[in-house]
C-alpha cells in the first residue's frame, strides 16, 4: 500500500530533516499545508532566511507536477546568536518551514500527487558548522472530500498559529539609517503591555546586524519605531522587511514601503 502524507525522515550531520503535510491527502483545486520538519541537535542551530553577519539560509528546491504549485516559503521568528563576534539568526530544535500547496482543479480522485523537495542548510554549533542537504518526499492522494487529519495536523497548526503577524508600516531613510514607523492603529490589540525585545531584518545585506544593532522601541501612544544603520554601498530595497519579537505574545512581521 503506498503511504501518502509521510515519509522516512532524513539524517545529515546533526539536522533531521522530513517532509510532512498537515492533512492525509487534498482536494482537487484547493491547497494543503506542507512543512519541511528541520531538528537540530542539542547546541547546533540552522540559519533564517537573513542569516545575519555570516551563515547559509536554509534553501528549499521544490519538484513538483504540473498540477501543483507550492507557495512562499513561510520561517517562524529566528533567535539571535553572537559567536565570535558574528550576530547571526537562526533556529535550534524542531522547526517547521511552511509552504500552502495549491492544486489545480479537475485533479481526478484518487490521483497520487508526489511531493519532492532538495533542501540545503548550514548547522553550526558554538565550535564548528557543517552543511548538510536532503533530498525529501511524500505522496498525497487527491480525495473527494477533506481529508483526514494526521498525526502532523495539530503541530503545523500550532507552527502557522505561531507565525509573524503582518502589520504596515512606513520608512524613511536619512545620514545613514532608517526608521522604520507602524503606528498603533496597526498593530493587534493582543501586543498589551509586552514589550519589543528585537528586530530582524529579513533582507540581507542592507542593514548593520551588530554594533549597532537594530532598536525597537514603543512610545507612550504605542506607536512602534525601529531604527536600522545602513550597510554602506547598498541600495535600499522597495519594500524593508523585518520581524519584531516581544517580552511575550506573538511576533510581527514588518512590512515598510520605500519611497
Amino acid at each position: 500500500m503506498l503511504n501518502t502524507a509521510t515519509a522516512a525522515p532524513v539524517r545529515s550531520g546533526a539536522v533531521e530533516a522530513e517532509l510532512i503535510a498537515g492533512a492525509d491527502g487534498l482536494v482537487s483545486g484547493h491547497s494543503v499545508t506542507v512543512a519541511v520538519r528541520l531538528k537540530t541537535a542539542d547546541h547546533w542551530h540552522v540559519y533564517w532566511e537573513n542569516p545575519g553577519d555570516s551563515g547559509t539560509p536554509v534553501k528549499v528546491t521544490w519538484e513538483l507536477p504540473d498540477s501543483a504549485k507550492a507557495g512562499e516559503l513561510q520561517f517562524p521568528a529566528p533567535k539571535e546568536y553572537e559567536i565570535a563576534g558574528f550576530v547571526t539568526y537562526g533556529h535550534e530544535g524542531e522547526v517547521f518551514l511552511l509552504s500552502q500547496l495549491n492544486l489545480a482543479p479537475n485533479v481526478p480522485v484518487g490521483t497520487i500527487v508526489p511531493v519532492k523537495a532538495k533542501v540545503s542548510w548550514l548547522a553550526c554549533d558554538p565550535n564548528r558548522c557543517v552543511p548538510g542537504r536532503a533530498e525529501l518526499s511524500l505522496n498525497l492522494k487527491v480525495t473527494a472530500t477533506d481529508p483526514k487529519p494526521n498525526r502532523w495536523t495539530t503541530k503545523i497548526k500550532l507552527a502557522q498559529e505561531g507565525l509573524p503577524i503582518a502589520v504596515q508600516g512606513t520608512a524613511k531613510a536619512s545620514a545613514g539609517k532608517v526608521t522604520i514607523e507602524v503606528p498603533a492603529k496597526n498593530l493587534p490589540k493582543i501586543v498589551g503591555a509586552s514589550k519589543p525585545a528585537g528586530f530582524f531584518p529579513a533582507q540581507s545585506g542592507h542593514f548593520k546586524i551588530g554594533a549597532p544593532k537594530p532598536s525597537v522601541t514603543t512610545d507612550s501612544t504605542g506607536n512602534l519605531k525601529i531604527i536600522l544603520q545602513k550597510e554602506a554601498g547598498n541600495d535600499l530595497p522597495d519594500e524593508i522587511r523585518g520581524v519584531v519579537t516581544f517580552t511575550s505574545g506573538p511576533p510581527f512581521l514588518v512590512k515598510a514601503p520605500h519611497p
